[in-house]
């Protein structure tokens, strides 16, 4: 594992943006998942959005109606 941990180590997050601590937590979720720095931000995206359907639902009932 200690191998791995230093081949991976490498992936980075460019968005300069972006917390520090949570770039941190998205590449440490990119190695445990070998999967990309990418796929995490995606799936972290689309759980955001998924817990929001409510809100979102409002939003796009509002603008239809011109509100």
């Amino acid at each position: 594992m200690a191998q791995q941990w230093t081949t991976e180590i490498s992936k980075k997050l460019h968005q300069a943006r972006i917390d520090e601590n949570l770039k941190e937590h998205v590449r440490a979720l990119s190695i445990l998942d070998r999967t990309s720095i990418s796929d995490v931000t995606e799936q972290a995206l689309r759980n955001h959005i998924d817990s929001n359907q409510t809100r979102l639902s409002q939003y796009y009932i509002e603008q239809s109606k011109g509100i």
